[in-house]
């Protein structure tokens, strides 16, 4: 899977999600390209030697592999989105697991939450018996709505107002990417940070409903933004590339193989 694909698989994604901003079958599509993609790629240098687990796993001849594995950490056990094994067996040691977050709502209200969350599964997970490497994958959008309380199903949501997601909440992933991975277990082997610039929608506070929204959505233009304005990356991640990325995941566990 090329950059060209990727966005492919991200526009599929970003176009459901506004559907069921709050869903994980939309998440299954993303955790099961990547996955498979992963497995072409580590099967083509050594293979038959790491299964790659998610939801969305495209059935082949390794088995159970369209689920997501409960990763032994330190202080717990945690269900992790695509989980690398060295071998088919359900106790297989495991090599590497990956974290993906696609906020499709409010996001701001609650981002030094997630990112203390994201910074406890990392270190739990990292520092436990396992030692895997561990990934990041973030999708971050530009902007996205935020929708008044109360109000209907699915559809009949009405937007409240549209969140511009900045500096505030994003600079700390930029520190991120300067720690030491090596001595720091907090921090993710690696992370992609890619940064989506959604559609600007004219909406009316109150009144737009949430299928009003995703029919304009569907029907506007999804592209790349350089997050340099909000965050300043280091070598700890990589920004708008999923081809360098994944080709960086897959040397690393490769080395494990050694």
């Amino acid at each position: 899977m090329d950059n060209e694909e990727f966005f492919k698989v991200l526009k599929l994604v970003a176009d459901l999600g506004v559907d069921d901003a709050r869903g994980t079958s939309k998440l299954a599509i993303l955790h099961g390209a990547i996955a498979n993609d992963l497995q072409n790629r580590l099967d083509a240098e050594i293979p038959d030697t790491f299964f790659v687990y998610a939801k969305g796993r495209t059935k082949s001849k390794k088995d159970r592999i369209n689920k997501e594995q409960k990763v032994v950490g330190r202080y717990y056990a945690k269900d992790v989105d695509i989980t690398v094994r060295r071998g088919p067996e359900p106790d297989a040691d495991v090599v590497a697991g990956f974290e993906l977050k696609f906020p499709m709502s409010s996001f701001n209200k609650n981002s030094n939450n997630q990112f203390e969350n994201l910074l406890g599964n990392v270190a739990n997970l990292r520092s436990g018996s396992a030692t895997p490497l561990y990934f990041l994958i973030l999708i971050m959008p530009t902007h996205v709505p935020v929708y008044k309380t109360g109000t209907g199903g699915l559809a009949g949501r009405v937007i409240n107002s549209i969140e511009y997601i900045g500096k505030t909440q994003l600079h700390k992933y930029g520190i991120l990417s300067s720690d030491d991975a090596e001595i720091m277990y907090h921090t993710p082997t690696a992370q992609l940070f890619y940064n989506l610039d959604f559609p600007e929608i004219e909406y009316t506070s109150g009144v737009t409903t949430n299928a009003e929204y995703a029919k304009l959505f569907k029907n506007g233009k999804l592209t790349l933004h350089n997050p340099a304005d909000v965050a300043e990356f280091k070598d700890g991640a990589v920004v708008n590339d999923y081809e360098r990325f994944i080709e960086r995941v897959k040397h690393a566990i490769l080395a494990k193989a050694l």
